[in-house]
């Protein structure tokens, strides 16, 4: 990547874990914390000369939720109070990782890849909804709050709205339901909304670092609307730059088409297609309008 003048941002970790730490109880064991700063201190002190970006986490909570409340990830559990106490010790791994690292080279940059959502009320008038959508908000932006002191900057990851209301089942029993998108939406069934990254990016202000968009993309099999969701997402991230938000960069998810964790290798993200048989890479159409982006750091507006 240096030889070709491209600047690396490397992430440590990315939901998988060693059998060995999953046989102890993996984030649950109050002992990943120490193995983690371990491990990213051993890794950044390999390639810290060729490496100045790194990420400890990518998207948390998602991590959380998939697999200690929604049963879809390994280890498949689904337990409040375990979610909780993983979710504690992921918070301690990124501050101990973070002053790991600072030790190693104060002038290295390190953050996390946090996924965020936009919420949407389902009736738009309604003070419950936007009772709801508070709450929504405010859980996220909780683990920003509780390492702010422990980041240079904050990777984004957006992809899509979420529509919510609050839901009555019975007596005093109330619970966030999430609704189906509305208008158009990818491969995989999520809402195509590109305002709502303007939305985030002006939530994220509040904390003063810089912003990376570090994955922001769509699943699309045909390549139809691959171009047209990266030029209107870019507009509303140039929206946002105007006005003062410190977006410093923006990756595109993904280059090639890739494991998409409990879809597999269906959902077709990839700027360049890639036949899992035969591995042959083909460039899709969409790759050479976001070509010209990064070559003239404008818009393309005809694709």
């Amino acid at each position: 990547l240096r030889k070709r003048d491209i600047e690396p941002l490397v992430t440590l970790w990315h939901f998988t874990l060693p059998v060995w730490l999953s046989k102890k109880g993996g984030w649950e064991d109050k002992s990943s914390v120490e193995y983690f700063r371990r491990y990213a201190e051993f890794v950044v002190s390999q390639y810290h000369p060729l490496v100045t970006y790194w990420i400890t986490l990518n998207e948390p909570l998602v991590y959380v939720g998939e697999a200690y409340l929604r049963k879809r990830w390994p280890p498949q559990k689904r337990s409040p109070a375990k979610a909780r106490r993983v979710r504690k010790h992921l918070i301690r791994a990124h501050q101990e990782a973070f002053t790991a690292i600072k030790k190693i080279s104060p002038a290295l940059q390190v953050g996390v890849a946090k996924h965020f959502v936009c919420y949407l009320p389902v009736r738009p008038h309604s003070f419950f909804d936007r009772r709801a959508i508070r709450f929504m908000e405010s859980f996220d932006l909780n683990f920003l709050e509780k390492i702010k002191r422990f980041q240079d900057f904050i990777g984004l990851n957006y992809y899509r709205p979420v529509r919510v209301r609050l839901a009555l089942t019975r007596p005093r029993k109330f619970f966030i339901k999430e609704e189906d998108p509305e208008g158009d939406s990818t491969d995989m069934g999520w809402g195509i909304y590109p305002k709502g990254i303007y939305e985030v990016l002006k939530k994220l202000k509040r904390y003063n670092v810089p912003i990376y968009i570090t994955e922001n993309g769509i699943a699309d099999k045909t390549d139809e609307k691959r171009a047209r969701f990266i030029i209107d997402h870019l507009v509303f991230v140039h929206k946002a730059i105007k006005e003062g938000i410190p977006v410093k960069g923006y990756f595109y998810w993904s280059l090639l088409d890739n494991f998409e964790w409990t879809d597999g290798y269906g959902p077709k993200f990839g700027l360049v297609e890639v036949d899992f048989k035969t591995q042959k890479r083909t460039i899709r159409k969409s790759a050479y309008t976001y070509t010209q982006i990064c070559k003239t750091n404008s818009l393309v507006t005809s694709h």
